[in-house]
């Protein structure tokens, strides 16, 4: 048998090798069909001892002392690296660079794109599941609510939920965000800033009180009251309300700019405006099919006006 150089196959038995960010594991009887691309030159004196060499042509010349278990006899095409290689008599290996390099950047492209699709898989996951809590807990609402039940309603496992939420209290914690971010969604998308103050005002209210008087705030009250009787779910949404609302007193003291009120009696403004449409909301809720809650929302908002015009609070 024809004497190999120290690095023989069972030296490379489980050694790593990147090339451009892949990882090729190489076994004793499959290093022949794993073709090593760009190692340096340091690193291949190092594997077998100055016996491999560069010449002048960039290729790698193999003397034929070397073996390496039937080397030019078994190379061929690898597919996922689509490398194209040629043997030629003097023992040049030569390496179709173009081919290499479309391979590579292909790979990279189609491991991104893999990333990008896991993660969006995840987040509808996500989405799913806080959605069928909402949905559940607006129909028998919190106290009834089970990992199981939600589970059933996303079309998903209970295996899911375990996955995507730490405890069943973090999933409440969740939706809490979620509904809290929908109560004020119109006054998110909104462009207001252009407007004249009456009417960038008027608008304001109207988008707040879209936001209350929908089935998201009903979902706010039953996971905040049963929060009431569990202290640790108490302390998750208190942590995510005040996250919120910071991010609320910014937009809302962006909206009065042109006020030459100071920022504490503006963020008063908002805080009023709020205890306001959630009554209205409360009493919405158990309100008379007869009673006209609009009448009284309009009336409540003319009376918040003259309050930021310099006139008696409204409450």
């Amino acid at each position: 048998m024809t004497e190999r150089g120290p690095a023989s196959n069972r030296e490379f038995k489980r050694e790593k090798v990147r090339v451009g960010g892949l990882c090729h594991t190489l076994g004793t009887d499959r290093f022949p069909l794993i073709l090593i691309v760009e190692i340096t030159l340091s690193f291949m004196n190092e594997c077998i001892k100055g016996k491999m060499t560069i010449c002048q042509q960039g290729f790698w010349t193999l003397p034929e002392a070397i073996d390496f278990g039937g080397f030019s006899d078994r190379i061929r095409q690898k597919e996922e690296c689509q490398l194209s290689w040629l043997i030629g008599e003097q023992g040049h290996m030569m390496q179709d660079r173009q081919g290499v390099d479309a391979a590579m950047e292909t790979d990279v492209t189609d491991a991104a794109q893999e990333r990008r699709t896991q993660q969006q898989r995840r987040e509808e996951t996500r989405r799913k599941l806080i959605a069928a809590a909402i949905d559940l807990i607006l129909e028998d609402g919190c106290a009834n609510l089970t990992t199981a039940r939600v589970a059933k309603e996303a079309g998903l496992t209970r295996g899911a939920i375990q996955y995507h939420f730490s405890s069943p209290k973090d999933l409440l914690r969740e939706v809490v965000v979620t509904v809290v971010k929908q109560i004020n969604a119109l006054v998110d998308r909104a462009d207001l800033a252009g407007l004249e103050k009456s009417e960038r005002l008027d608008q304001l209210i109207d988008h707040y009180w879209e936001g209350y008087r929908s089935g998201n705030y009903i979902v706010f009250l039953e996971i905040t009251i049963q929060g009431r009787r569990d202290a640790d779910l108490k302390l998750a949404i208190k942590e995510a309300i005040d996250i919120l609302e910071q991010e609320r007193d910014e937009q809302w003291l962006g909206l009065f700019l042109d006020y030459p009120q100071p920022k504490a009696e503006k963020l008063n403004w908002r805080s009023t405006l709020l205890v306001l449409l959630r009554g209205l909301a409360v009493k919405q809720m158990f309100a008379d099919p007869a009673e006209d809650m609009q009448a009284y929302y309009l009336r409540s908002k003319d009376l918040y006006k003259r309050y930021i015009e310099g006139g008696p609070p409204p409450l």
